[in-house]
């Protein structure tokens, strides 16, 4: 009978050290659809709502239409009030002339007439910078309301006795001539 305890612990003992001897069985891959050991997945609650959907990435901007105000910066902003045509636009370098009307916030008109301007000059003859700025962009027949503040127009020394320092100004234009570079 003690022989066969023994043999019977011998045997227990060879396979206990058997199998510390085995090589030890990787762990699952992951799993590609989540990159979560399918051991540490964790559980959905089957009362929870579903998990929201990822936004729609954004439209690409479109161009402003009529009547759309458009901030330029630095308190300069232009509104179309009629559309142009074709592709080209005023650029740096443009050569243009715009029926123009100089207007006071309130309404009272200064001067009208047609306005000749290679744009992105300087020195005599060059247009103030919210005017020469408030025309890129334009495309042939396009119309625009371009809303100057004083600092891009006349300064604080204005332009006597038309206009007073300080002043901003509302140019109306429209595009009767586009020549590139």
């Amino acid at each position: 009978m003690m022989a066969r305890i023994l043999s019977a612990l011998l045997a227990a003992g060879l396979a206990g050290m058997l199998a510390s001897c085995a090589p030890e069985q990787p762990p699952d891959p992951p799993d590609p659809r989540t990159d979560v050991m399918p051991e540490e997945a964790p559980e959905q609650d089957p009362l929870a709502p579903p998990a929201p959907e990822a936004p729609e990435p954004p439209e690409a901007p479109m161009e402003p239409g009529i009547g759309a105000r458009v901030e330029l910066g630095d308190g300069l902003a232009y509104e179309i009030l009629s559309e142009g045509e074709g592709t080209e636009v005023v650029e740096e370098g443009s050569r243009v002339v715009l029926d123009t009307v100089l207007s006071l916030p309130d309404g009272t008109h200064l001067w009208s007439g047609e306005f000749p301007l290679t744009v992105g000059t300087t020195g005599q003859g060059a247009a103030i910078p919210g005017y020469d700025r408030g025309v890129r962009g334009m495309r042939l027949g396009e119309e625009r309301r371009i809303h100057v503040p004083w600092q891009l127009g006349y300064g604080s020394r204005g332009q006597p006795p038309l206009i007073p320092g300080e002043q901003d100004l509302v140019f109306e234009v429209e595009l009767t001539t586009l020549e590139n570079p």
